[in-house]
């Protein structure tokens, strides 16, 4: 696994798996403009085809985000989008985004990472102490599953879905929104 970005040549495989708009003909030319205009972040395998990825809308917020069915579990969506939070800072963007209203999975992901939801619109926050610190997430190693994002090679390290410190991750889909971080 190794970390990059996404490009124009991962747009078929995010049309097949984002299911916010419907028919996904008509999304190719709006991710295609997400990738090329806006950062992004995505985990590549070995074949350098993407199993995990967030990107910004054209407001700027993270959104979008995605991990493949068969990854699920491994924390790599709470860790793309703290990797993502702090390029943004970097650039001098603001760091928030979306979840769906109905994706619950995610929306306390979010909050273990340090967003707040806001009360009318569940919004969250990302703290800059958030930023400084490493990540909560711990995954658990567990024979013949998914690899996990580690600094040991994959070969030496794997996840379990539901292990006790992994993450579940769903569809990050567009939606609800997580606010600007405080200064």
């Amino acid at each position: 696994m190794r970390l990059s970005s996404l490009d124009i040549s991962h747009i078929d495989l995010l049309n097949e798996t984002w299911a916010v708009w419907g028919e996904m003909t008509r999304a190719g030319g709006y991710l295609t403009s997400l990738i090329r205009y806006f950062p992004s972040i995505c985990l590549l395998d070995a074949a350098s085809r993407p199993v995990s990825w967030n990107l910004l809308d054209p407001f700027g917020a993270m959104c979008h985000g995605y991990t493949l069915p068969q990854h699920r579990g491994c924390g790599y969506n709470g860790v793309l989008t703290n990797m993502l939070a702090k390029r943004l800072q970097a650039l001098g963007y603001p760091r928030y985004g979306h979840v769906a209203l109905d994706n619950y999975p995610i929306q306390r992901l979010r909050e273990r990472q340090g967003f707040q939801r806001q009360p009318t619109l569940c919004h969250f926050i990302l703290h800059n102490a958030a930023l400084q610190r490493p990540p909560t997430l711990t995954p658990t190693p567990a024979p013949g599953t998914a690899p996990c994002l580690s600094p040991q090679p994959a070969t030496q390290r794997t996840c379990q879905a539901g292990a006790k410190g992994s993450q579940e991750e769903e569809v990050g889909e567009s939606g609800d929104q997580f606010g600007p971080m405080e200064q």
